[in-house]
């Protein structure tokens, strides 16, 4: 199976392993719902040649990473700075061509990141240290959370991110992976179905000499193997369902402005009103990426669901996908005894058999299919998608998703459950956001019961709409900005206008000698750069325009905001929750604390929850760009909120350079014998000119468009193709990374 790892960026065959992974740690801190992970990952270069090497890697799709280092031969760190996606781009190539060890980290996705390494030199040890900030998604169980931490980039339907290339094999490794948790109540119990993990609760450490605190625990992993997936654990902790608010607040060195980041987390319990009449529609995914436990844990949630549906008001329908889609029925048909014994029949036949995983256009033909049958009235329903979401075209799944809602005025509601052991959260998370539901996350041997409960809850009742959340400032949600368009000299004509020429009474010679026949017409689209005014008092997420999403009983909630404040200013004390269910106006007031600063690391560029507020608004921000492609307006201010809060991003990215090296390294042979240094060529003022030919490695798919080739001393090894050639691909399937 292919794995995560190093791999070179060059165009000639390599061996397997050239870069092999040898040791791997993951350590997390947990507090309350939110986590500070330090991945660190230690690679040894077997290869004979010098080369520039990229390492990609998962991430929970709602993690961010917060801050890069990258250690060189155990001995000299180079840290990462964030800047503009394609200013980090040039300033890595530009450092690469002048000799200089450099490394960038970049985002392909919301859960598949890379690190790019220039000049790495044989047999150098290359230790990759990652710090990432997330949120724990709601485990679908009452006071209960579930922690997963992806190991591998699972085999995703459809093309990749085309900077995404080559992969490595993987190898035994040593793995250690230690968690610490911190919450706010007694923690009752802490499992694992997927890992052997040692578990102490009491302390933040193994065999502790400090009195026994029930609100700590420590869990460890120490293996020495493949790891082929993703780790799960899940605690159970004593009012951890309860509202809370903590607050921060952060006056960043060298500038006038203070924030207090506020980090809202709550499980709404009410009495729901149950939706009278309603269409439950079941989106089964086939494709063969589900088969083994995947299809059993399928059927089985469907024979719990289709028994689990209101007696009266119901139809339902099942479609399956894969490559294709089909339905058990043309139309939803009335919910009675002989309909769910067809549907049982049929549950119990589903295979996973339906060839690739196509689910933007399974959500097309169940749209296609609402408007058919309900011919304009906007019928309540509930769509069901069940999947491992292993798919890379998100964009228009999470089109066609919106497309669903909004044509039904919103009567139409998308829920997720998340099946199997490696599951795409960045797909099953984004359906539920854009189709207004929650999603749910259910292993292979997993017992359902507990979690397809709170999930149909959720589906047949009302949820509270038109949320707000008062923090006692304003809420700015004015888009006021500026468009600095490039200056052209001259006068301007209105578009669709011809402009007048001078002459033009006498007219126009069809044989002029002295005409001037270059254009001048600039032919390329100028480019629009947005002046983004500073940002709001409050800046709230999720958000749309004011409002949040729904809330749904016993599925957890986190809302977050940073807040422009004054220095001296008392920290807020309550926040107020405002809402309607079925007209009737929900409220909630929420005391706010402090957070405890003797559990906030100091070592990263930005304070623990204003980073996690700064990843909420920038996923808020493409959130609301999912009909669509993102605008000059949310770029911008997803780079901004990147550099400001030092976040990796789509728009964003971490550069390290080290400026002490110079050299540049030609990929020379070294023998496997001899302890021969690789040729340097030392870069003078006489050999600028050239200095495209002496880089050790051609630019690569992102770099600023130059081709190059390299200047060897073996006439075998010169290539000039920026693309890989790895003899251990295959080219019919998406690579699988792991750790």
């Amino acid at each position: 199976m292919s794995n995560c790892g190093i791999y070179p960026t060059v165009g000639v065959t390599v061996r397997r392993n050239d870069y092999p992974l040898v040791k791997a740690s993951c350590e997390i801190l947990v507090i309350d719902v939110n986590t500070l992970s330090k991945l660190s990952q230690t690679f040894v270069s077997t290869s004979a040649y010098a080369q520039d090497v990229n390492y990609v890697f998962p991430l929970p799709s709602d993690a961010a990473v917060c801050a890069f280092t990258a250690i060189i031969d155990g001995e000299h760190t180079i840290k990462g700075t964030v800047k503009e996606r394609q200013e980090a781009q040039s300033a890595f190539n530009e450092a690469r061509r002048a000799g200089k060890t450099a490394a960038l980290v970049k985002q392909h996705t919301s859960q598949v990141f890379e690190v790019s390494l220039g000049n790495i030199k044989p047999r150098q040890s290359i230790t990759v240290r990652l710090d990432l900030i997330s949120v724990i998604a709601h485990a679908g169980i009452n006071d209960c959370l579930r922690l997963r931490i992806p190991t591998s980039v699972a085999r995703f339907y459809g093309a990749p991110p085309a900077s995404l290339k080559g992969h490595s094999e993987g190898e035994i490794i040593s793995f250690d992976f230690t968690a610490t948790f911190q919450m706010t109540g007694n923690i009752t119990s802490i499992r694992s179905d997927t890992h052997p993990v040692t578990c102490t609760i009491g302390a933040l450490l193994v065999n502790p000499e400090e009195r026994l605190n029930p609100t700590q625990a420590h869990v460890e992993l120490h293996m020495i193997e493949l790891l082929r997936e993703d780790i799960v654990l899940e605690v159970r902790s004593n009012g951890l369902d309860s509202p809370r608010c903590f607050v921060q607040r952060w006056s960043p060195p060298g500038h006038g402005m203070t924030t207090d980041a506020l980090s809202l987390t709550l499980v709404p319990r009410f009495k729901a009103t149950p939706i009278t009449s309603q269409d439950y529609v079941f989106l089964v995914d086939r494709s063969a990426s589900m088969a083994g436990g995947r299809i059993r844990a399928v059927r089985d949630a469907l024979h719990i669901m289709i028994r689990s549906l209101p007696s009266t008001g119901t139809t339902f329908n099942i479609f399956s996908f894969g490559t294709l889609c089909d339905s058990l029925w043309p139309t939803s048909q009335q919910y009675d005894q002989d309909r769910v014994t067809t549907a049982a029949t049929h549950i119990d036949s589903m295979e996973a058999d339906y060839g690739r995983t196509n689910i933007a256009s399974a959500m097309q033909k169940v749209l296609e299919a609402r408007r058919a049958a309900q011919a304009g009235v906007n019928v309540p329903t509930a769509v069901f998608v069940l999947t491992d979401g292993n798919a890379w075209d998100l964009q228009p799944v999470f089109r066609n998703v919106v497309r669903v809602v909004k044509h039904s005025h919103n009567a139409t509601r998308v829920f997720v459950l998340g099946v199997g052991n490696q599951v795409s959260s960045e797909m099953c998370d984004g359906i539920a956001r854009a189709g207004r539901g929650i999603a749910t996350y259910v292993g292979e041997q997993e017992n359902l019961g507990a979690k397809l409960v709170n999930l149909l809850k959720a589906a047949r009742n009302f949820a509270v709409d038109d949320v707000s959340i008062d923090w006692g400032a304003p809420l700015d949600i004015e888009d006021d900005f500026v468009i600095v368009e490039p200056s052209h000299s001259g006068t301007t004509t209105p578009a669709g206008t011809i402009a007048p020429t001078s002459g033009s009474r006498a007219g126009l010679s069809l044989s002029d000698p002295s005409a001037d026949l270059k254009e001048v017409i600039e032919l390329d689209p100028t480019s629009q750069i947005p002046s983004l005014p500073p940002p709001p008092t409050v800046q709230q997420a999720p958000s749309r325009q004011d409002r949040l999403p729904p809330l749904y009983p016993g599925s957890r909630a986190s809302i977050f905001a940073l807040i422009k404040t004054d220095r001296a200013a008392p920290l807020p004390k309550t926040v107020h929750v405002r809402g309607t269910m079925s007209g009737s106006p929900v409220t909630l007031e929420v005391p706010v604390t402090a957070a405890p600063s003797e559990l906030i690391p100091e070592d990263t560029h930005a304070p623990f929850f204003h980073s996690l507020a700064a990843r909420a608004l920038i996923q808020d921000i493409e959130d609301s760009a999912a009909a669509s492609s993102l605008t000059s307006i949310a770029t911008a201010q997803i780079a901004r909120l990147g550099i400001e809060y030092s976040l990796a991003s789509s728009q964003t990215s971490f550069i390290a350079v080290d400026n002490q090296s110079t050299d540049v390294v030609s990929p020379v042979a070294v023998s496997d014998k001899a302890e021969t240094s690789p040729t340097v060529q030392r870069r003078g003022p006489a050999r600028r000119r050239k200095r495209h030919l002496l880089c050790a490695n051609p630019v690569s798919s992102e770099s600023d468009g130059e081709e190059s080739t390299v200047v060897v001393s073996d006439p075998r090894l010169i290539f000039n193709s920026p693309s890989i050639k790895n003899e251990n691909s295959n080219s019919s399937q998406s690579p699988d990374h792991r750790l």
